[in-house]
C-alpha cells in the first residue's frame, strides 16, 4: 500500500503532529524513548530503558531495583515491569494545583473554602513531595 499523499497528511498526527516532530527529532538526535530530545528530561520510564542503561547487571535485578524504587517513589506503588511510569505529569499535576488555587478553585472548578483550600495545599505538597521523590531516584540512577 502506497504512503497517502496530500491533505490526509496534514491530519494524521503519525506525520503533523507535535509528537510526531518530537519523535523525528529523537530519532534523529539518537535520543532513547522517553527522553525529551529538547530538554533531556525524562517523560516517562520503563523497565526495558533501565535494563539496557544498566546492561542487565545481576541479571536485570539492578533495573528492576531501580524501576520499582521510582514507582514507589512516583507514587505507582508496587507495578508490574511492563508499564511505562508517565513522569512528566507529576510536576504538571503541582503546576495544576497552584494554578487552581491561585484562582480560588479546587481541581473541579468548584470555588474554594476554607476546607478546599487547606486540602489543595496538602494535595499540592503531596504532588511536590512526589517530584522531588522521582528526582532522587533518577539522580541515582545517572550516578550509577
Amino acid at each position: 500500500m502506497a504512503e497517502a499523499k496530500g491533505p490526509q497528511n496534514l491530519t494524521d498526527p503519525e506525520v503533523s503532529s507535535d509528537f510526531a516532530r518530537s519523535k523525528k527529532l529523537a530519532k534523529e538526535k539518537g535520543t532513547a524513548p522517553g527522553i525529551d530530545p529538547e530538554t533531556g528530561e525524562r517523560a516517562a520510564i520503563t523497565y526495558r530503558q533501565l535494563y539496557n542503561e544498566t546492561e542487565g547487571a545481576e541479571d536485570g535485578k539492578v533495573a528492576e531495583r531501580m524501576f520499582r524504587d521510582i514507582a514507589r517513589a512516583g507514587g505507582y506503588g508496587d507495578v508490574e515491569l511492563n508499564q511505562a511510569l508517565d513522569l512528566r505529569s507529576l510536576p504538571r499535576s503541582v503546576e495544576d494545583r497552584k494554578k487552581a488555587m491561585d484562582k480560588g478553585v479546587d481541581m473541579k472548578g468548584e470555588p474554594l473554602d476554607l476546607y478546599g483550600k487547606h486540602k489543595l495545599q496538602q494535595e499540592i505538597q503531596h504532588q511536590d513531595n512526589l517530584v522531588n521523590a522521582v528526582g532522587e531516584a533518577l539522580e541515582r540512577l545517572k550516578k550509577g
